[in-house]
């Protein structure tokens, strides 16, 4: 089983969060999946403690979301392959110097 919050809070280590949102989607017998979002700081006591253990290799996913964060321009957020599920950093994306070019060459 793996801890989602820990997982979660590893991953942030010393960054400064922006903002936040998690969807459980574990219990398809709910029409609506519960989301958390918030700012700053994120509030591990209105996620009931049920869905924070799951089993990351299993076949189904549980969570979806992703974290901003305020000191640097690099976010994470849910991946997955076959139900297995992790987080994934992801960088902000940059033209190429040929694409640059071609901008520059429109006056854009």
């Amino acid at each position: 089983m793996t801890n989602f919050k820990q997982e979660t809070m590893r991953l942030i280590g010393d960054h400064k969060i922006d903002e936040y949102r998690f969807e459980y989607i574990r219990d398809w017998y709910h029409s609506n999946n519960p989301i958390y979002i918030g700012k700053d700081k994120i509030a591990w006591d209105e996620i009931p403690e049920s869905e924070l253990n799951y089993d990351r290799g299993y076949g189904v996913q549980y969570w979806r979301g992703y974290v901003t964060f305020k000191d640097t321009l690099g976010w994470f957020e849910r991946d997955t392959n076959d139900g297995a599920e992790w987080w994934s950093w992801r960088s902000r994306p940059y033209l190429t110097q040929d694409e640059r070019r071609k901008l520059d060459d429109k006056n854009i």
